[in-house]
């Protein structure tokens, strides 16, 4: 096993839709095409599985959920994508976890909904 500082102490999980393209941004991300957003997180989570074992990962590593504006994607499927990271032991007890969201893309409930729900099985505590 390596050593704490040989780690990786964090990771970017990249979510690349939108409800419109930027003229600033520069990332991946399209806009109008939520109907992928299902089959992306299928995949993500696949690849997930696929590649944990060659990343040795802190159990403190932080989450960062960037895109594009990961806030669009239904709650389901980012269930499907935490659920992969919580299963390979990429999700342990993160120091933090970061989602980018938009006015308009979440709500109050929604938002709750999500940070109650991911950390579960964690030892950090959720206020809303």
């Amino acid at each position: 096993m390596k050593k704490q500082w040989e780690q990786t102490q964090g990771i970017y999980i990249h979510i690349p839709f939108c409800m419109q393209k930027c003229l600033y941004c520069d990332f991946a991300s399209f806009a109008g095409k939520n109907g992928l957003m299902h089959q992306y997180a299928l995949a993500l989570a696949n690849e997930i599985r696929r590649r944990a074992a060659e990343m040795p990962v802190s159990e403190r590593a932080t989450l960062y959920f960037g895109g594009g504006t990961p806030s669009l994607l239904p709650i389901d499927d980012l269930k499907i994508i935490i659920n992969a990271l919580k299963e390979t032991k990429l999700w342990r007890e993160p120091a933090e976890v970061t989602m980018e969201m938009n006015p308009g893309t979440v709500d109050f409930a929604n938002f709750a909904s999500i940070g109650k729900w991911a950390l579960i099985g964690s030892a950090s505590a959720f206020k809303v």
